[in-house]
């Protein structure tokens, strides 16, 4: 049955539902009105009789009349109740056909009078990225993370707190269950391709954080514009914009979080598309510094630089459930470093990263060897030595006290980081084996696809954090790394075939980032289809459990003695 087909039958069925629900309230008003007229005539007969049998008590009147009128009540109290009942379980039929539960839900049966059938094993066949463990783990997961920054404390978080009164309650960063939910659930049942639908509605509900990680795109595409090999010097403005687009995705990234609470639409779907934003990030960035910078080749260094400290962040997270960023951090301190030397390079131009180290530094010039290091070298060296290394080691260190006071295994902890070792090695040797010196003639795809399978490693551990799997290493992150043996197997032919690989390596380069780009596609879209899935048959079983249970369809009940003595 096609998509069209699937949806003028529920079209139908909605239809008859209504026409249901309109019989019924027909009923109500016209039982009401029944009602009311022999309520009318039962008082005129009273007052009647009470005229013309002066012998007879009031009392034994009131009681008979009123053993009538109850007798009324009850006769339509009753068929009110029925049909009430009957139009809640065709409500309840009508949903659980069209989108079965894990479990059959007590006293809603079909129109054949059979229990709704369960489908929880159809839904986990479903379910590629989520396991059976995930789902529960989903439905109790909470955010919990801890800012030491100083300079985010005192001076960005009062700014990012009045950024987000510009943006409007009705643009909720993380809604994209609910609008899942409303408006695209009945599709993703009926056909897969409806996915697409869902996946284009959720990203208008997550403007802020998408928004922000479009600020980047256009800083990085800037750069290739006008400095395709990241060796040579863009026009000034560009340095300026991006400055300014840095600025805006910083901005952007601390307020989705504040939307998020503010409008109290945090989920754990929200949590992945942030921090995958911020994962890719990393690479978009480092091609912006890089025509910025003038580095060339070393541009993959400064993607390095970011990667390192994000991925062992993460790795932390998983173990301690709390993202902690120290007092000097790359989100805060990091970012704010980078578009400041943005800035800078807009008034001295890029030659000055060029330069060696004495002639950019006059003061530092009297150094031996160091002062003729290029500027650009020297950053790397310092952010190496400074930053990388004591955030890398505050990470294993908060990691191994959490293992050790639950007596786990640190070795088994230490290879989720393999993964990782494997991509930059992987990418490391290709670029020594291969004949088109890669990382210097193709910066922007070695980057780019280097950064989608990082981003594929991030979101595979930040997803198997929130279904709370078991720690150690998980085989799915390595498909990120199935391009890798192939290129270097390429690259390897050149030694034997004079210098010439068996494929051109542009085009395998090419390869590499439709590979990376595809799975990480694949995994974004899959994982918003089983969360809001999920979360859309979690949304069903409560309502069926207890639509009827809920809604109290009985009649007050009416001291009669009291209303007949006023009508008397």
């Amino acid at each position: 049955m096609t998509l069209t087909d699937e949806v003028h039958h529920l079209i139908s069925a909605i239809q008859t539902l209504d026409t249901s629900v309109h019989n019924f309230m027909e009923t109500v008003v016209e039982n009401s009105q029944k009602v009311d007229q022999s309520r009318q005539f039962v008082i005129y007969e009273l007052l009647q009789k009470t005229q013309n049998l002066h012998n007879t008590s009031l009392e034994s009147i009131l009681a008979s009349h009123r053993r009538e009128m109850s007798t009324l009540l009850q006769q339509h109290t009753q068929d009110t109740t029925n049909l009430a009942d009957t139009v809640a379980h065709n409500m309840a039929s009508i949903l659980l056909t069209r989108f079965p539960l894990n479990t059959p839900s007590p006293g809603l049966h079909s129109a054949h009078g059979s229990s709704v059938p369960s489908d929880r094993e159809g839904l986990n066949k479903k379910m590629v990225y989520i396991g059976a463990n995930g789902v529960a783990a989903l439905h109790r997961y909470k955010y919990s993370g801890v800012d030491h920054s100083i300079l985010a404390k005192y001076v960005l978080q009062p700014f990012w707190t009045r950024c987000v009164t510009l943006f409007p309650l009705w643009m909720p960063p993380n809604m994209v269950t609910l609008c899942y939910e409303c408006f695209c659930l009945p599709f993703v049942y009926f056909s897969y391709s409806g996915v697409l639908m869902c996946i284009a509605i959720s990203l208008l509900f997550l403007q802020i954080t998408l928004m922000g990680f479009i600020f980047l795109c256009m800083s990085a595409l800037l750069g290739y514009i006008y400095s395709p090999l990241l060796d040579s010097a863009p026009p000034r403005w560009v340095h300026l914009a991006h400055g300014l687009l840095l600025f805006l995705y910083q901005t952007f990234d601390a307020v989705d979080g504040k939307q998020a609470r503010r409008t109290n639409s945090s989920s754990p779907l929200g949590e992945l598309f942030d921090h995958g934003c911020d994962a890719l990030a990393c690479a978009f960035e480092a091609l912006a510094f890089g025509s910025t910078a003038m580095c060339g080749r070393n541009t993959f260094w400064f993607w390095v630089i970011a990667a390192v400290p994000f991925y062992g962040a993460t790795w932390e997270h998983f173990f301690t459930n709390t993202l902690i960023l120290p007092v000097v951090n790359g989100p805060t301190e990091g970012l704010m470093l980078i578009y400041v030397a943005h800035f800078f390079t807009f008034l001295v131009g890029a030659e000055w990263w060029s330069q060696q180290l004495g002639m950019s530094i006059p003061l530092l010039s009297w150094m031996p060897f160091i002062s003729k290091i290029p500027m650009y070298r020297v950053v790397i060296f310092i952010m190496t030595a400074f930053a990388v290394i004591p955030t890398v080691t505050f990470n294993v260190q908060n990691v191994s006290k959490v293992v050790k006071a639950r007596n786990g295994n640190m070795l088994r902890a230490l290879a989720m980081l393999y993964p990782f070792v494997i991509l930059l090695g992987g990418v490391l040797l290709w670029d020594y084996l291969s004949p088109s010196d890669i990382i210097t003639n193709y910066p922007h795809l070695v980057v780019l696809g280097s950064g989608l399978a990082f981003g594929f490693l991030v979101g595979r551990m930040i997803l198997a954090h929130l279904c709370d799997e078991p720690k150690g290493l998980k085989t799915g992150m390595c498909m990120s790394l199935l391009y890798l043996p192939l290129a270097i197997a390429n690259a390897l032919t050149a030694r034997l075939n004079g210098g010439v690989p068996l494929v051109d390596e542009s085009l395998v380069l090419v390869g590499y980032c439709i590979f990376t780009a595809s799975l990480y596609l694949h995994f974004a879209t899959s994982v918003i289809h089983e969360i809001t899935t999920l979360s859309g048959n979690l949304l069903l079983q409560a309502i069926s459990d207890n639509y009827v249970a809920n809604v109290d369809f009985s009649v007050p009940t009416v001291n009669w003695v009291s209303f007949s003595s006023r009508h008397v």
